[in-house]
């Protein structure tokens, strides 16, 4: 049985799949979580290919019943949990007045309701970790559109503004207790406009406006981590 171990959403394919082969080759056992049965599969056993241990659990994270499979599964293969990534999401743009009841609530169950109910169903095992080692960490995607609001995408921009103000809340409520919080933010396929913005910024030679724009990136994209009582950048 692996030392350590981390479940990872969304992790079929993109940052959450990065991620997973990373932990996987720190040596840590996991479990992906993500929608469409055949590209998870596929991605696992990609990655059992290269020795790694993992285990793919399949389902739409919008279901509760899902989220406790999800984390039944790992707890019996594993029986600790010392890092959860909550990277599932999804961003559906429309102005406001076609806006659609479906897709408005897919982005809130999938990308901030999700994120709640992974943690109410892993906290003891992040606790029991924490108490462990002092380094128990959950890390929340969310992106730049969670840091200034979108026209167009502003149910995605809401529930991304949700993930920060949750994770915030559970900094302050978990850090001390559990060594069991982690922030970070970034931008995602949802945010290319704002590289085209800057690759239009350069040909017109306005490096002040650039380089202000890279400093703000650079801030919403670098993990704030709560490590062992402390806030690290």
């Amino acid at each position: 049985m692996a030392e350590r171990a981390a479940i990872v959403t969304g992790a079929s394919s993109g940052i959450g799949l990065a991620l997973t082969e990373m932990l996987a080759q720190e040596g840590y056992g996991v479990t992906m979580a993500a929608r469409r049965p055949d590209k998870l599969a596929a991605a696992a056993e990609q990655l059992r290919g290269a020795g790694h241990d993992v285990h793919e659990v399949a389902g739409s994270l919008a279901d509760e019943d899902v989220i406790k499979r999800v984390v039944a599964e790992h707890r019996d293969r594993y029986g600790r949990l010392d890092v959860l990534v909550n990277n599932a999401g999804v961003g559906v743009g429309a102005p406001v007045a076609e806006i659609e009841t479906k897709r408005l609530d897919m982005q809130l169950e999938v990308n901030i309701r999700s994120t709640i109910l992974f943690y109410r169903e892993c906290v003891e095992l992040l606790r029991a970790a924490g108490a462990e080692h002092r380094n128990a960490l959950v890390v929340n995607t969310s992106s730049i559109s969670g840091k200034r609001g979108q026209a167009w995408l502003s149910v995605y921009s809401a529930t991304k503004f949700a993930v920060v103000g949750w994770t915030e809340a559970m900094n302050k409520e978990l850090v001390h207790r559990a060594r069991a919080a982690v922030r970070a933010a970034r931008g995602d396929a949802l945010d290319e406009r704002a590289a085209a913005r800057r690759q239009r910024r350069r040909s017109r030679g306005d490096r002040r406006d650039l380089c202000t724009v890279r400093r703000e990136h650079r801030d919403h994209v670098r993990p704030r981590a709560a490590v062992g009582g402390r806030v690290a950048r």
